[in-house]
């Protein structure tokens, strides 16, 4: 017996080995330890500065799967505030020309059993895991889509490239106290969430997503910082269906929605943004 237990970790620690975090993205998800939900797959310091490639918007899957277009224009503000803020920040200029999001890398990072998680996310799941694990998942950008980065780099000659968008993904639970469970949404920040009511999921989250790029398109490091847990009503929660965000929730998160933890007490979205900016630019 103890020989099969040996083999059995050796093959363990193989696949564990095979899903490293820091092999190149591809078709294929990683699981996820506690926050900070960004992984960095290139080796060696990551550049200082980088060029960020569009203006802030929806994710196309979150535009495609769960929202209905009236909802879409809901995040325009939101998207605004966070391009002036990608503006002032000495690492980030803007791109003159957008590139298009058709064939751009798209970010998942959420619950491995999402609504709009990637099918191989589903294979992280193990018989021993309460909740599903986090994951993150990155679809590399078209050929197509590179060969039009690789020219902007041409001409900007900068190092690296910020691609931001919003999403609204799913989020598993985490064992908090006795009588309730939270909601891990990024580096220090988490909602609580009662006992009775923690399992009816899912939960769906806000987050900002971000991928960092070479000149030649390569993913160097991607992740999300989550900034809102939408509840769900009551009726909702009954049918075990999730929280669908609203017009006034943004204005919360736009005006309200602060990091009291943090000095100076910024909006939830600015923390999550300079956190995750931050978090792409620093070297593993």
């Amino acid at each position: 017996m103890k020989i099969v237990h040996v083999i059995c970790l050796v093959l363990l620690a193989a696949v564990a080995g095979c899903a490293s975090p820091h092999a190149a993205p591809g078709e294929r998800a990683v699981r996820l330890g506690p926050p900070p939900f960004v992984v960095h797959y290139a080796k060696g310091p990551a550049p200082a500065s980088a060029v960020v490639l569009s203006p802030v918007m929806l994710d196309r899957v979150t535009a495609r799967d769960v929202l209905v277009p009236s909802q879409a224009e809901m995040f325009s503000a939101l998207a605004a505030a966070m391009d002036g803020r990608l503006a002032l920040m000495p690492c980030c200029t803007a791109i003159a020309a957008p590139l298009p999001d058709n064939g751009a890398p798209l970010v998942y990072v959420g619950s491995a059993t999402g609504r709009t998680a990637p099918s191989v996310s589903a294979r992280l799941v193990e018989s021993w895991d309460k909740y599903p694990p986090m994951a993150i998942h990155v679809q590399p950008p078209s050929d197509e889509w590179r060969a039009k980065l690789g020219a902007r780099a041409a001409q900007t000659g900068a190092p690296a490239f910020l691609w931001i968008r919003l999403a609204l993904v799913d989020f598993p639970l985490t064992e908090s106290r006795l009588f309730s469970k939270e909601i891990v949404l990024g580096e220090g920040l988490a909602e609580s969430r009662p006992y009775i009511l923690a399992d009816l999921e899912p939960t769906q989250v806000l987050q900002i997503t971000g991928a960092l790029l070479a000149p030649d398109g390569a993913i160097l490091a991607a992740g999300a910082e989550g900034i809102l847990a939408v509840d769900a009503t009551p009726n909702r929660q009954a049918l075990g269906q999730p929280g669908e965000i609203d017009a006034e929730q943004i204005r919360a998160i736009l005006t309200e929605l602060r990091r009291a933890d943090l000095p100076g007490q910024p909006l939830r979205w600015e923390a999550a943004l300079d956190n995750l900016v931050a978090r792409l630019l620093q070297g593993r």
